[in-house]
């Protein structure tokens, strides 16, 4: 099920993921399209910002650079990002949640987003994902 929401400031596009009929992880991807790619940072910022504000800071936060042309160029990141050179991810958990927010791209799409996702449901979607390939595979 999709359909778009308003997140915030963000014009975003909520995705909600069933395994029968239970809620298994919710996705929200800001679709706001920025001429400087640096923008795309900043949204990531503001949204690591918010989600900090509601469960504390995260248990994991990590920056990954797969290319470091951009690295010392802070005018550039946004364009480092959008090349699939740069990608942060930020991890918070709660007693039944799992929240990420990330930022990162590929051939100049770039994807700012956060998922919740439940903890009790985190091994049903794989197997259900699983069985279905098996299923497939034999027919």
């Amino acid at each position: 099920m999709a359909f778009g929401v308003q997140l915030g400031q963000f014009t975003c596009l909520a995705v909600y993921i069933f395994v029968g009929d239970r809620l298994v992880r919710g996705k929200y991807r800001i679709r706001d399209e920025y001429q400087n790619r640096n923008h795309y940072l900043t949204s990531y910022d503001e949204l690591k910002e918010s989600v900090t504000k509601k469960y504390d800071s995260p248990v994991d936060d990590k920056t990954y650079w797969l290319n470091d042309m951009y690295q010392n160029d802070f005018s550039g990141r946004g364009m480092a990002v959008a090349c699939g050179h740069l990608r942060k991810f930020a991890k918070w958990e709660t007693q039944e949640s799992t929240v990420t927010v990330a930022v990162h791209g590929e051939n100049f799409d770039v994807t700012v987003a956060m998922e919740y996702s439940g903890k009790a449901f985190a091994g049903l979607e794989d197997a259900i994902t699983e069985s279905a390939l098996l299923e497939n595979l034999w027919t």
